[in-house]
């Protein structure tokens, strides 16, 4: 046996058994979540009552000014068709690229991959589209309370931010190269903070 196969193995051995950790870890989050103790509504986030005034603002500004959400609709449509496009005309020429992607710098995005692998900045562009059309609606709401706009806007941003590709692990090229570098292990330590942090403080 090589060199190359022992080293091979060893890998093999470690991802093994930090995938056996994971499978633990996720039992104990489980139990941990299970013995959670009831919280405040109070410090939950927004209540359905601001949801409902944000919908129904939505909807006035819809029936008042019908132009201007389907020019909303037109811009979201055009960007994501037009980069759908673009990344199926890069993929046509036999090459695994992405398009030219000469968009605003976002610093969750910095690892290369999203502006260099088609798969990654795909995600990356159609998650920023949704986005930008997501933030347009709500700050062009006019038949709403200041006070309840800014946390409508507030919410929604916290929201948007929450389902950005980087924060999942099959979509955030640094964790998977991290997790493959260190043959699980980024994973097993990730999961032990978490399941620690809520066993903690049930």
């Amino acid at each position: 046996m090589t060199t190359e196969d022992n080293a091979a193995g060893v890998k093999l051995e470690r991802m093994t058994a930090n995938l056996a950790k994971i499978e633990t870890l996720s039992a104990r989050l489980l139990a941990a979540l299970a013995q959670r103790k009831p919280s405040d509504p109070g410090v939950q986030g927004p209540g359905q009552e601001m949801y409902m005034k944000a919908a129904a603002a939505y909807l006035a500004g819809m029936m008042q000014n019908p132009a201007k959400v389907l020019e909303h609709q037109v811009s979201y449509w055009g960007k994501t068709m037009k980069h759908f496009v673009e990344a199926q005309a890069a993929l046509a020429t036999g090459e695994l690229k992405a398009p030219d992607d000469p968009g605003p710098k976002d610093r969750r995005f910095a690892n290369p991959l999203w502006d260099t692998h088609p798969a990654f900045n795909y995600l990356k562009q159609q998650y920023l589209f949704n986005a930008e059309a997501v933030q347009n609606a709500v700050a062009d709401m006019e038949s709403i309370d200041p006070a309840d706009k800014k946390r409508v806007e507030y919410f929604t941003k916290q929201i948007v931010d929450m389902l950005a590709p980087t924060n999942f692990l099959g979509t955030n090229p640094d964790a998977l190269e991290k997790a493959i570098e260190t043959d699980g292990e980024s994973l097993v330590k990730g999961l032990e903070n978490l399941v620690a942090d809520i066993e903690a403080n049930h």
